[in-house]
């Protein structure tokens, strides 16, 4: 099993080495089952502290370097680095480094340039250099630009410019970021026409090195027909201006990537119609002086004075129509209209000022302002309700007026009689047939008063003056 593991790691570390970062975690995981069945394996150490300093994991990365020891020490210092301990990385280091590796060396030069002493830093990243140059490493370039820098701004810009001058010729076309830092080191001598020279190459170097791939030309008839979609009359209608000159300018652009300059034509003639058509609306007007150009720009500066003694011009005008109505009331005066004929013969354009009516003061009843010491003082509790007020007294109740019960009842049915309800003795029927009829001749009398008052309200309710049969 362990074999497998180690199989797997080896894969996986050929894996990283051929530049694949995705291999970086799973060969994590593999070390760590083979740390779990093998902790000490020097090997598997290895792998895994370079997993960590590949993820950036730095802090686990210090931890294991020093617990590794001296064969560690370049990945601790370098973890230290990352970490911002310039100090500490530096103590991890090798003390002499003339005899150190050339990771070691540019590790100690960054170091160093961190810390601001680019005096040190120069002689470290010249000695990186010379080793990777000696060794046929492709680092040497690199090595060059970060000493120039150093140089520099170390304020030596006259070693900068002679360590320039002793590199191969045409280093710098290839490398513009070397360019750049000879032309900034013959800035610091003052020879800038040279600059100039440095500063050109850099920018071709640089448009070289940094230009995109050519688009392949299957990708560019994909976007051509999207970009026409775009264009197609039903979705230009729901266009904004701005949408469609957006989508104008890219179809230019890809007629121009197609090398079809009639298309290209067309399309920025397209994007140019609007505002030709404005910029000929706006010469219209103000060909014919209905768009009078502004005497301020906005944000310019404004002359308080000029505006204090400037004229407003409704006022201007108003002064103006004022004036001839002034002149015919003077002449219809025979001059003697003065200050005041004006003021007449505006009066019919003014409004007349109406007189403002004071109305008198309401006062409490029985309030004198002529001698308001004798007026009585007010109730106190005026501010109450009527029903809170200590002279309050409530409405007494009618005893004499007949209650009213629920809905549907009356006075007649509250009357009944005690003798059928309360004497429970059995009536012969005699009593019943003489008690009949008494009821009966009570209801007829009843009937015949209810009949006479109806007549009588009836003849007095008769209009007068109506017309009469005699």
């Amino acid at each position: 099993m362990q074999e497998a593991l180690l199989s797997e790691v080896s894969r996986y570390v050929e894996e990283a080495r051929a530049g694949s970062e995705d291999a970086l975690p799973p060969l994590l995981a593999a070390c760590e089952r083979v740390l779990a069945l093998a902790p000490e394996d020097a090997e598997t150490l290895r792998a895994k502290l370079t997993c960590l300093v590949e993820l950036g994991r730095y802090g686990e990365a210090e931890a294991l370097a020093a617990e590794l020891g001296e064969p560690a020490r370049y990945e601790r210092a370098y973890a230290l680095y990352q970490l911002g301990r310039e100090a500490d990385a530096m103590r991890a280091l090798p003390a002499d480094l003339s005899g150190a590796s050339g990771a070691e060396q540019t590790l100690a030069a960054q170091i160093k340039y961190r810390q601001a002493e680019y005096g040190e830093a120069a002689r470290l990243f010249r000695a990186a250099a010379e080793q990777a140059a000696s060794e046929g490493d492709g680092t040497a370039a690199e090595h060059y630009t970060n000493v120039l820098a150093s140089l520099v701004l170390s304020r030596d810009s006259a070693a900068a410019t002679s360590y320039g001058a002793s590199l191969a010729a045409g280093l710098e076309a290839e490398q513009f970021e070397l360019a750049y830092n000879l032309a900034c080191a013959h800035i610091g001598s003052g020879e800038y026409s040279a600059a100039r020279d440095k500063l050109a190459v850099a920018l071709r170097a640089c448009r070289e090195s940094l230009a995109p791939p050519p688009p392949e030309p299957a990708n560019l008839f994909d976007s051509w027909k999207k970009a026409k979609a775009n264009l197609a009359e039903p979705l230009v209608k729901k266009l904004t201006p701005h949408q469609r000159q957006a989508f104008l300018a890219n179809a230019a652009l890809l007629s121009v990537a197609m090398s079809r300059p009639e298309q290209a034509q067309a399309a920025l003639s397209a994007e140019a119609a609007p505002l030709a058509l404005l910029r000929s609306g706006a010469q219209f007007y103000a060909r014919h002086g209905r768009c009078p150009p502004l005497e301020e720009e906005e944000g310019g500066p404004i002359d308080a004075e000029a505006l204090e003694q400037a004229t407003l011009p409704r006022a201007a005008k108003r002064a103006a129509d004022a004036a001839p109505a002034d002149s015919g009331r003077a002449a219809a005066a025979g001059g003697e209209g003065g200050s005041g004929g004006g003021g007449e013969a505006r009066g019919g354009r003014l409004r007349k000022k109406r007189r403002s009516r004071r109305s008198k003061p309401r006062y409490p009843k029985g309030f004198d302002p002529e001698t308001p010491q004798k007026t009585p003082p007010p109730d106190p509790e005026r501010w109450l309700p009527k029903r809170e007020r200590s002279n309050y007294r409530p409405r007494k109740k009618d005893k004499n007026r007949i209650a009213r019960g629920p809905q549907g009842s009356t006075s007649g049915a509250a009357r009944v009689d005690d003798r059928a309800t309360t004497n429970v003795k059995e009536l012969s029927e005699e009593e019943k047939a003489r008690n009949r009829a008494k009821a009966e001749a009570e209801a007829r009398a009843e009937a015949a008063a209810a009949a006479a008052s109806a007549a009588s309200s009836k003849r007095s309710n008769k209009k007068k003056g109506g017309k009469g049969k005699w």
